[in-house]
């Protein structure tokens, strides 16, 4: 947005960087890659750095955020043109860590540009705002997980509708608070990841260990809300 003020401008700009972006993920595509999933981590970066450009004021950080985004879209090209079959799944572990990174900021950078299209436009109903956020963070939700079990997204989408209700329900509790839209996205996609990696670890064989997952959850509160406490500036 900063290289790209006017809107008439800015808008035709992105639209084609998509449509570039989706020629050549169909292109190069191959029946080893979930071309779906990929195309929607593939859209949603693209999507989700411009929203990050468009909120930043200080221009070096605007700079690094394209210069990210750039690198950011290469690495998940050179991941979907890899042959999965030429890889070993511990070989995996690194790039699936890396592609879940960008699915937590491009979750982040959703939740955020909710909370802050509530501020700059006041009169859309924040119900209705938090609801479509909601239900984009549950659908990025049942891709994490495919990243981690062959499961079909029909069989996920239960928990997928859990998801959504508790960040519509925690985004509505969130936005009462007098902090900015950068710290309420912080605060409610910390949440998120909690709340998604304990469904994920209920996939496992193992299910979900809960002598070893209690001190995980005591120390994310204290630290949770010392963040709150001591680092996160009030309006």
């Amino acid at each position: 947005m900063g290289i790209f003020p006017v809107l008439w401008v800015f808008v035709p700009m992105l639209v084609l960087w998509l449509g570039v972006l989706i020629f050549v993920s169909f292109r190069y595509s191959n029946s080893e890659t979930s071309i779906v999933n990929y195309l929607s981590l593939i859209i949603f970066t693209a999507l989700c750095f411009s929203i990050l450009i468009s909120l930043l004021e200080l221009e070096y950080i605007k700079y690094f955020s394209i210069l990210l985004a750039g690198l950011s879209i290469w690495f998940i090209f050179m991941q979907f043109l890899e042959t999965k079959e030429a890889v070993l799944s511990y070989e995996q572990k690194p790039y699936r860590r890396i592609l879940m990174i960008l699915w937590v900021f491009n979750n982040y950078i959703v939740i955020t540009f909710g909370f802050a299209l509530s501020i700059f436009f006041p009169l859309i109903p924040f119900w209705l705002i938090s609801l479509f956020v909601g239900i984009i963070v549950g659908y990025i939700s049942m891709i994490v997980w495919q990243m981690y079990f062959a499961v079909p997204l029909r069989n996920l989408l239960l928990r997928a509708i859990v998801i959504a209700l508790v960040v519509w329900e925690v985004m509505w509790v969130m936005h009462l608070l007098p902090l900015g839209y950068l710290s309420l996205g912080a605060l409610v996609i910390w949440l998120w990841y909690l709340l998604q990696l304990f469904i994920r670890f209920n996939f496992g064989k193992k299910n979900i260990i809960w002598k070893k997952q209690i001190s995980f959850l005591l120390t994310n509160l204290v630290l949770y809300f010392l963040v709150l406490y001591f680092f996160v500036r009030w309006i």
